[in-house]
Order: C-alpha cells, then structure tokens, then sequence
C-alpha cells in the first residue's frame, strides 16, 4: 500500500517537472509566438516584434516562461532572459531532449548586455 502510494506521488511529482519546459511555469494565457523563415536564420514573431537569433544560451539565462511557438508538432517555449526586458530579449527552449538554447534580441534594439557576444552577419 505505501510502495503504491509512493509511485503515484512520484509520478504526480515527474509529470509536474516536466509540464512547460521542464520545471518552468507558463502563463496561465500563455503569448502564442509565430516564426518566420529569413533564409538563414528562423526568426520569432510577436505583435510587431521580430526577434534574431544572437547567440547560444544555457538555462540559467531563463527567467520566466512567456509562451511558445509550434515547430511541427511541438512547443518550443519562450522564456525571457534574465535581468533584460522581454520587449528586446529572448531564449527559447525546446524541452530536455535539445541541449541548445538560442537567445534572440529584437533586431532594432542596440542594448546589447554585458557578456554578450554574436558572430551572426545579421547582429553586425
């Protein structure tokens, strides 16, 4: 009886890990990101923002979950980066089993924060 009760609770706990990326907390209205092809690079959509890509990311960059777009048939969450306005940064996050994480600026914001760095044609 208490072997059940355990693998049930454990099972509770995993399926709650892994909802939205893992251990993030989306949005109860989560913001649905659109993508647009620009030939070499996938760029997001929001309102009348578009996001480049600029750089790898690592988890610890996330901050909060904002929502995510569809790439086939899955969600590739979009969290903001930590310490800078959502409104010029980004970094998706396609679940556990993809290792990279790509941040994205607003390709008309020139903040770019300390620490980092783009070899992309299109941040120059």
């Amino acid at each position: 009886m208490k072997i059940s009760a355990l693998f049930t609770v454990a099972a509770v706990v995993a399926c709650t890990a892994v909802s939205c990326g893992s251990s993030l907390k989306c949005p109860d209205d989560p913001v649905i990101f659109s993508t647009k092809e620009n030939g070499e690079y996938l760029s997001i959509i929001r309102d009348d923002k578009e996001f480049v890509p600029f750089c790898a990311g690592s988890r610890t960059q996330m901050d909060q979950c904002l929502g995510y777009y569809l790439d086939g048939d899955r969600k590739v969450f979009i969290c903001s980066l930590k310490m800078q306005s959502p409104d010029e940064w980004i970094i998706d996050y396609a679940g556990e089993d993809h290792s990279g994480l790509m941040i994205y600026r607003e390709k008309n914001t020139t903040n770019i924060p300390h620490g980092l760095y783009s070899d992309y044609k299109w941040n120059k």
